[in-house]
């Protein structure tokens, strides 16, 4: 768990993750401490998902935003800080029991300056440093007597603003010029998959449209897609009927459309036929239209 402002980071090792445990470790370690939050954002874990989790929230007064699915991005912050801790453990050197390092790990994590702002999560949470190992200091450091020091950290504080990252939501996928006019679309498929896979799926009918994600009928339930998994599917409506040397649409061919499914039709051989500069008939492949 980490809090979006101060980014404040709380770590719990559990045996199992149950919806029943989930919720117990999410009331004692960060509503105990810190009160109820106003929103809180989850992936799509069946424990986040359940009737118990959904309930704790009504309850408490938590409106509950998850993000899509296969898409990391949209919760950021703490899957880039899950990279972090795993990184302080390693470096701890006791990977084989690492819940006892995590307390410790924890500490440092909370106490480092973060370079973007040059504060770290304690002081942005209590106004205050708190008291590390003298190990962790610099002596050129500790030139500013404690008093000057609180003074400039309270009046820092209380003039601090939200940051503007301008590296944030640079990066852009590529989306078809397309998917604002297609009714259906075909979702990549991010999970691990067998050799030979087709790596997207669908097509599946578009519900509603949004900047950032997609609902869309998926196996009769409603999914919520990002639409950097999407790519337009174009269907061919059974009033529709394409030439097959141009490639264009064409709605007032009737005659080529048989009334029963399935029923395949042939198009005349000699309707398309070209003459060539050396004077030989040219006619084209005999394509079938349904």
């Amino acid at each position: 768990m980490i809090d979006r402002a101060t980014r404040w980071p709380e770590a719990v090792p559990v045996s199992e993750i149950t919806a029943q445990t989930v919720a117990k470790v999410f009331v004692t370690t960060w509503i105990s401490r810190f009160g109820c939050p106003a929103t809180i954002s989850t992936d799509q874990g069946r424990q986040f998902e359940s009737d118990l989790f959904i309930s704790l929230n009504k309850l408490l007064g938590i409106k509950k935003i998850r993000t899509t699915s296969y898409h990391p991005q949209a919760n950021g912050m703490i899957e880039r800080w899950h990279r972090t801790m795993k990184s302080a453990i390693i470096a701890r050197g006791n990977s084989t029991q690492w819940s006892t390092e995590l307390p410790i790990v924890l500490l440092g994590l909370r106490a480092a300056i973060r370079a973007d702002d040059n504060v770290s999560p304690a002081q942005m949470l209590y106004g205050t440093n708190i008291r590390i190992p003298g190990v962790f200091f610099e002596p050129k450091k500790l030139d500013k007597s404690p008093e000057s020091y609180t003074s400039d950290l309270i009046r820092a504080m209380e003039n601090a603003t939200p940051l503007k990252c301008d590296h944030h939501g640079k990066h852009r996928s590529y989306i078809h010029p397309d998917m604002a006019s297609c009714d259906y679309v075909f979702v990549r498929t991010d999970a691990v998959k067998k050799p030979l896979t087709p790596p997207y799926e669908g097509p599946y009918r578009v519900l509603e449209k949004q900047t950032k994600f997609y609902k869309l009928e998926v196996k009769n339930k409603t999914a919520v897609i990002s639409v950097d998994r999407l790519k337009p599917a174009f269907i061919l409506r059974n009033d529709e009927v394409y030439d097959p040397l141009t490639c264009v649409k064409n709605e007032t061919a009737p005659s080529e459309i048989t009334s029963k499914p399935g029923q395949m039709k042939s198009m005349d051989k000699n309707a398309s036929a070209t003459k060539t500069r050396s004077g030989r008939i040219v006619r084209p492949v005999v394509r079938f239209a349904l």
